[in-house]
């Protein structure tokens, strides 16, 4: 196998997760697969788009998942055994719902975050 720090090596599967550029991400491919097919899914109700941007919504999906689900996994306290089987359909379901639920919470919840704080800074209005 070559050296995942190697120049010549861009992505890699190690023990750690995904390696790209030499840095290990900690991302399970096998969840982040799970969350790419979530993302296709997702797309099947939407509207037309040209294909560069659906696969930037997928891949988006793919992340969003690749990050979230160990922290549903442990907020839910599971773990260990057949448990840890649970993490392919719980990054699916991300990645399936990141579009439509997850980002538009987080879009408004940054709103409410960054208007705190301006008024912290600036004061009331």
């Amino acid at each position: 196998m070559p050296d995942p720090t190697g120049p010549t090596v861009a992505v890699v599967a190690t023990t750690t997760g995904l390696t790209i550029f030499g840095v290990a991400t900690g991302l399970d491919p096998g969840i982040l697969i799970a969350g790419f097919g979530g993302g296709i899914w997702s797309q099947l109700d939407q509207e037309k788009k040209p294909f560069i941007k659906r696969l930037g919504s997928m891949a988006v999906s793919s992340l969003s998942s690749g990050y979230l689900t160990p922290l549903v996994m442990w907020f839910l306290q599971l773990s260990g055994g057949p448990v840890q089987m649970l993490q392919l359909p719980v990054a699916f379901i991300i990645g399936l719902t990141t579009h439509k639920h997850i980002g538009p919470r987080v879009d408004s919840s940054m709103d409410t975050v960054f208007n705190w704080i301006e008024n912290r800074i600036r004061g009331p209005k």
